[in-house]
């Protein structure tokens, strides 16, 4: 069964505001993690909401993120960017499956 994530200082990339973006994204995923796993209730009342949450933060971390590669020359910031994009269609994919 999938767990709850605890953020471990082995994730930090020693760049602040990248390592804070990935805390914050491992405090959504926790609040879907509660979400998925409470009440049915808390589940129709969360789901949907924590979801695009999640989604909303994910795109703008996928942006932040690449233009902090350009801005630095990360040679594989286009590959990079497929796989953030990559990514982003399929969790779109998989919550139309969910709730659709």
């Amino acid at each position: 069964m999938v767990e709850k994530i605890e953020w471990s200082d082995s994730y930090l990339l020693g760049i602040p505001e990248i390592d804070n973006q990935h805390k914050k994204l491992i405090q959504i995923a926790n609040e879907l993690y509660a979400a998925a796993t409470g009440t049915d209730e808390a589940y129709g009342l969360n789901m949907a909401k924590v979801l695009k949450k999640l989604t909303d933060y994910t795109v703008y971390h996928f942006s932040n993120e690449e233009e902090f590669m350009r801005k630095y020359g990360y040679s594989g910031v286009d590959i990079h960017k497929t796989a953030h994009d990559n990514f982003i269609n399929e969790v779109n994919h998989q919550i139309k499956q969910l709730f659709f």
